[in-house]
């Protein structure tokens, strides 16, 4: 019985020991350049040396299935291609121009302000092209993402790269965009150099919450500065997408004045002085927390 013990002490002691080697060894090799997956060189716009236009006809002779979706789209094949006429001689994908963000921007971004600050944009210095998100030959995005059923196909498209705004769009407080009420752009402007942005942040919110609006006669401040000091716009495990529960977020910045918040017995509750002000929120009393033009303390 005594060797039956000591061997079991034995197994529990080096099976997880080979487990963690064995793991060790795999995470390696994964990560060894030989796995690793070189990621695929994007074609530039090049046109062929001598090349001659053949008009848009001559195009789709080859290119059928282009037809339909480049109508709604763009009109003419060359004007992003470049001249056909080498392509038509010797149809290799060599021997035609591709589309980079240079040609692109030669239509898209003097037509529309929301692209004027792109080249010094996030996704810019992160070296996204435009054949990243955008199909040329048609004008729906890319494919959905099928673990959210009602997903913006917009939204889907940002999920792929933000991989870890997922995870709070799934949490209990969160704005409505895996139940396809909105999208990320209705937010976000993927063109843009927040950088160089003429207009405060908290006005991307009062687009749609008002009624938060100032200026109030008393205003919290935290409120008029930036509201991502108390939100989480993507998603949170407290309620109104606060970033804690209350009343812990606003001990972050406010002290209990014992005058105000002291327990003198009347919840009967053991320990400190200020069980009243812990076991219940702040917004209980403070319910005008984002301004008033009434009370000094933003009650109601």
């Amino acid at each position: 019985m005594a060797d039956r013990s000591n061997g079991r002490k034995l197994a529990s002691l080096f099976i997880p020991f080979v487990l963690v080697v064995a793991s060790t060894q795999f995470i390696a090799q994964a990560r060894s350049p030989g796995n690793a997956q070189a990621p695929k060189p994007k074609r530039v716009y090049q046109s062929p040396p001598a090349a001659n236009a053949v008009g848009k006809q001559r195009c789709l002779e080859c290119h059928e299935e282009k037809k339909q979706k480049l109508l709604k789209v763009h009109a003419d094949c060359e004007s992003c291609h470049g001249p056909g006429s080498v392509h038509v001689e010797g149809p290799a994908i060599e021997n035609i121009a591709y589309p980079n963000e240079g040609a692109c921007l030669a239509c898209h971004q003097y037509r529309d302000p929301q692209r004027l600050t792109w080249k010094s944009s996030e996704h810019r210095q992160a070296n996204l092209a435009c054949i990243d998100c955008h199909t040329m030959h048609q004008q729906s995005f890319r494919k959905p993402d099928v673990r959210f059923r009602n997903l913006d196909p917009k939204s889907a498209l940002c999920l792929r790269c933000h991989t870890s705004k997922v995870g709070q769009f799934r949490m209990t407080s969160h704005h409505p965009v895996q139940e396809g009420a909105m999208n990320c752009v209705d937010c976000h402007n993927p063109h843009e150099d927040r950088k160089l942005q003429l207009t405060e942040r908290n006005s991307l919110c009062f687009r749609c919450h008002q009624e938060k609006r100032g200026p109030w006669v008393y205003e919290h401040p935290p409120a008029a500065e930036d509201c991502l000091i108390c939100h989480n716009p993507h998603g949170s495990v407290s309620r109104r997408l606060l970033r804690k529960n209350e009343p812990y977020l606003c001990l972050t910045c406010h002290s209990l004045a014992i005058n105000r918040h002291a327990d003198l017995g009347a919840t009967g509750l053991p320990g400190t002085t200020f069980n009243r002000a812990f076991f219940t929120r702040c917004t209980d009393c403070h319910g005008a927390h984002h301004g008033t033009h009434q009370d000094e303390w933003l009650r109601r």
